[in-house]
């Protein structure tokens, strides 16, 4: 068994992982459905993080589909998708979060056409942002400049003249320095695992 079950299992970036490897290696969120005898469109929610938990009667079908090497060790104690606007209330969400990865659900067009507005990404903590590859997209928690509100900036990091640069993917996006001192929390976005 991949995890202990409760009368409503909470879903996790663990679950939430294993599932969309089991879609993919199926051929797709519908015949995950069909092979389970789930609702496809409930095991669509499953994946975009709409729904937070699943009753046991559907973990019972999907446990008996799924491939238990598809739940990888360190995803699975990690918790549900975090909201954009529920860390840019709360940043301890990610700051204070002991996950070493963190599922997050993107809010916006700044990295579009490759993550767009509502898909989920997965993404590890790093120590800063020197130590990024080049070229990586990073997720950072920053505060904004003489203010006590946080904003969440995903972008792509380049090193251009000695200093670190956030660029947006999108042909409309736009690229500024990054301020190193105003940056509270920052990690490398690792993949997406899902779209709406």
């Amino acid at each position: 068994m991949l995890f202990q079950k409760e009368s409503t299992m909470k879903l996790n970036i663990g679950l939430v992982h294993a599932l969309a490897k089991a879609a993919e290696r199926l051929g797709s969120a519908a015949e995950l459905g069909k092979k389970s005898g789930i609702d496809p469109a409930s095991i669509s929610r499953y994946l975009n993080g709409k729904v937070r938990s699943l009753s046991d009667d559907n973990w019972n079908k999907l446990e008996k589909v799924m491939n238990g090497k598809e739940l990888l060790p360190e995803f699975s104690s990690c918790q549900a998708v975090i909201e954009w606007h529920e860390v840019e209330k709360d940043p301890d969400l990610i700051i204070n979060n002991s996950c070493r990865e963190v599922a997050l659900r993107v809010k916006g067009a700044q990295m579009e056409p490759g993550i767009c507005d509502r898909d989920v990404i997965v993404v590890r903590k790093t120590a800063d942002l020197d130590s990024v590859p080049e070229n990586k997209i990073v997720l950072a928690v920053c505060r904004k400049a003489g203010l006590l509100t946080y904003a969440l900036i995903c972008k792509r990091l380049r090193k251009i003249g000695g200093r670190l640069w956030f660029f947006s993917d999108s042909p409309e996006g736009k690229f500024f320095p990054a301020e190193k001192e105003n940056i509270l929390w920052t990690g490398v976005v690792l993949r997406k695992i899902c779209e709406l």
